[in-house]
């Protein structure tokens, strides 16, 4: 009997994260990388990803490293390129870019509660 719960008990997770899964393809929620996307400028790159979020107007806001690399000890001075860049969700255009001079580090960003931009 202990043995038949103890069994329960390590396969249980198993097929409660088996039901989210089957329950997320039978929404249609699925996950693809999209070649292609995000579509950059030529020459420029998307460092480090730091912060991903989508505002209420569904573009795509990167807060990134900009080439700065995580190193010890940390640089102080500010990353010299734009830290910050929107797309356009469906296209993978950049609309935007800024933050060259501001940052020293990037961490995260969050769009707060009414996702029009960060906070």
């Amino acid at each position: 009997m202990l043995k038949t719960r103890v069994a329960a008990a390590l396969l249980a997770p198993l097929f409660a994260i088996a039901a989210v899964a089957e329950e997320t393809t039978r929404l249609g929620t699925r996950y693809q990388v999209v070649h292609g996307w995000p579509e950059l400028p030529p020459g420029e790159i998307l460092g480090q990803a730091t912060g991903v979020d989508v505002d209420s107007k569904g573009r795509v806001w990167v807060f990134h490293r900009a080439g700065r690399a995580w190193s010890e000890p940390f640089p102080t001075d500010p990353i010299p390129h734009a830290t910050v860049w929107v797309f356009d969700a469906v296209t993978g255009r950049r609309l935007e870019s800024w933050g060259a001079g501001l940052f020293g580090r990037t961490v995260a960003a969050d769009l707060g509660y009414a996702g029009n931009g960060p906070r």
